[in-house]
């Protein structure tokens, strides 16, 4: 499709102002865009006529790089048909591609700028292929009456897949840092003070209470339950909020070989403390009751 040259130089003029944002999403999906992030292997990069074929290739190989730890890699593709400055590309029909990008260059010659955007797409939304966007993010690639020089152009590319990756990266851990901390907080419909006196029970009772601080609702006890040599000291403390109390346990590495599966186990760790408070707590109420 031919766009005549008036309203090429409009989109051009208009477009720069759109490319020198700030990274930021148009709406706040960041729980979604993790999810995807997660399922990705292979993230398709489009390019059109609109960027230099060789910026795409030191943009690609950059990505391919600086990914190589997490198994995703990138795979860029030609495509002329998509419509001028725009960012969207839908995903190619292959098997974990939820993640499009697409590089724009803009500007004039001696200033000329290499733009990244692009969506990803979740399977379990009804709008599946209108997809989410992503921030965009934008370098100079510098040059002269004549244009960047391919060194100039490999510096920019390897500039904005660094900065694509550190977002992915946020992303995908930000989201499990809140997921964590889901899993290791937990209200209960009692006092402070109630929940307290269960939890210092529930340490002299399963664990090996190391100490326990009423002043401040904290209780202090090892866990060795599963084959860590009592190498975790797990720290619990209850506050109140409202008629209800939150006990948030925090977990601290005293020794240990385990190098993996660190996070995993601090839940497993968390969900059975869970378990047997909530028996204490039952406990204590039904000889409450029978009092």
């Amino acid at each position: 499709m031919r766009i005549a040259a008036k309203g090429l130089f409009l989109l051009f003029a208009t477009s720069t102002c759109l490319f020198s944002q700030t990274p930021s999403s148009s709406e706040d999906h960041t729980q979604q865009i993790a999810d995807v992030f997660r399922q990705t292997k292979t993230i398709q990069v489009s390019c059109g006529d609109d960027a230099d074929m060789q910026a795409c290739k030191f943009f690609v190989n950059a990505l391919n790089v600086a990914l190589r730890n997490q198994h995703i890699s990138a795979v860029l593709y030609y495509d002329p048909e998509v419509m001028v400055q725009s960012f969207f590309v839908p995903p190619r029909l292959l098997p974990s591609l939820f993640v499009t990008l697409r590089l724009i260059e803009d500007g004039p010659p001696e200033a000329t700028r290499l733009n990244l955007g692009g969506f990803c797409f979740d399977s379990k939304r009804a709008d599946y292929y209108a997809g989410i966007s992503l921030p965009r993010w934008s370098e100079i690639e510098g040059g002269r009456d004549t244009g960047p020089m391919e060194s100039n152009k490999a510096a920019a590319a390897s500039k904005i897949a660094k900065q694509f990756v550190d977002y992915w990266t946020d992303t995908v851990k930000e989201d499990h840092k809140e997921e964590a901390e889901k899993i290791r907080m937990k209200t209960f419909e009692a006092p402070a003070a109630t929940v307290y006196a269960a939890v210092v029970q529930l340490a002299s009772e399963y664990y090996e209470l190391m100490s326990a601080t009423k002043e401040g609702y904290s209780v202090v006890f090892p866990d060795s339950q599963f084959g860590e040599s009592k190498s975790w000291v797990v720290t619990a403390v209850c506050h109140e909020k409202g008629e209800k109390s939150v006990v948030t346990l925090y977990f601290k590495r005293e020794q240990s070989a385990r190098l993996v599966g660190v996070e995993k186990l601090k839940d497993k760790m968390a969900e059975k403390f869970w378990t047997r408070l909530e028996k204490t707590l039952k406990r204590n109420q039904g000889l409450g009751d029978g009092g």
